[in-house]
């Protein structure tokens, strides 16, 4: 009796675990480490990593599962003008790209005419990429394959010239010593437009998840910071945690290095409004359908 009692009152904390944990769709890239990290330390939340924001995720959200989603902020705006009740709680990363070759360019306007390899067509590197290349006058010769698939072909030295997320780019530098990261394009975003973040990331939630669960969406935002201030003080511990955590096929020094180009920050509502205004009319302004509306103040968690 006394050993069925102890099972049952297992599986009531199972249960009651499973119904009150509050689920976080994250993708295995780097503004996900930090919450990672400071999920060891909230027991309410439900890790649940996701491969393809498209079929994976977005759909939950159309369903108005309840959730937090870390989510491209493109999309979340898209939902967002399409009706649905999502809010930005905040900005994750101010820029994950980078253009690395295996030649040396002395500035973007050298890319002139130039094959360059892009991954996802309609993806916000490419929209990010064309923005800039826009800016800079130049037409450079956009060829798309998925970022693996373009990390595989110059790591090879079957390409020369490529945008990279991280932690690809930091890897394809480490197994090819040929290769060089000739542009960060956040700091190509600064010279074109004067903000110096490109928010590519952020967390989201509908309004009524916001209302349920404040004390541990306040909790997140705290350890979240406490993650970041560990992880640039510690990049070889938090490289260690980051290659296990994600199961990704990347050196320490790789992952080390990546931490540095990351840029990852904790930018919380409407503070970020202003860099996520700018980020999102340069979206539209290369493709209109894409962004049909920038998002008023309603967009952001209060």
């Amino acid at each position: 009796v006394y050993h069925m009692k102890n099972l049952i009152f297992f599986l009531l904390l199972v249960i009651s675990f499973s119904i009150f944990a509050l689920d976080v769709y994250l993708p295995k890239v780097p503004p996900s480490l930090p919450l990672a990290k400071s999920a060891k330390n909230i027991k309410d939340l439900n890790l649940k990593y996701y491969n393809d924001v498209v079929t994976e995720v977005i759909p939950n959200i159309i369903k108005n599962e309840d959730a937090l989603y870390v989510i491209p902020v493109n999309n979340g705006a898209q939902l967002y003008n399409k009706g649905k009740d999502l809010k930005l709680i905040a900005v994750l990363s101010e820029g994950l790209l980078s253009i690395v070759s295996s030649k040396n360019y002395a500035n973007l306007k050298s890319l002139d005419k130039e094959e360059i390899y892009i991954g996802g067509q309609g993806s916000s590197p490419d929209t990010i990429s064309n923005y800039l290349f826009k800016k800079n006058k130049i037409k450079p010769s956009i060829k798309y394959r998925s970022s693996t698939e373009i990390a595989k072909l110059i790591m090879t030295n079957q390409i020369t010239t490529a945008v990279l997320p991280e932690p690809q780019a930091s890897m394809v530098l480490d197994k090819n010593k040929n290769l060089k990261r000739v542009f960060i394009l956040k700091n190509e975003w600064k010279k074109a437009n004067g903000q110096n973040s490109i928010p590519q990331v952020a967390i989201f939630a509908s309004q009524s998840v916001i209302n349920k669960n404040k004390n541990l969406i306040n909790t997140l935002a705290k350890e979240y910071k406490n993650s970041l201030v560990w992880m640039n003080k510690n990049k070889n511990e938090a490289a260690k945690f980051g290659i296990e955590a994600f199961q990704v096929a990347l050196s320490e020094t790789a992952f080390e290095n990546s931490i540095d180009n990351m840029n990852l920050v904790y930018i919380e509502g409407l503070v970020a409004k202003k860099s996520v205004d700018t980020y999102l009319n340069a979206l539209k302004s290369i493709d209109a359908n894409a962004m049909s509306k920038i998002p008023g103040a309603d967009f952001y968690k209060k």
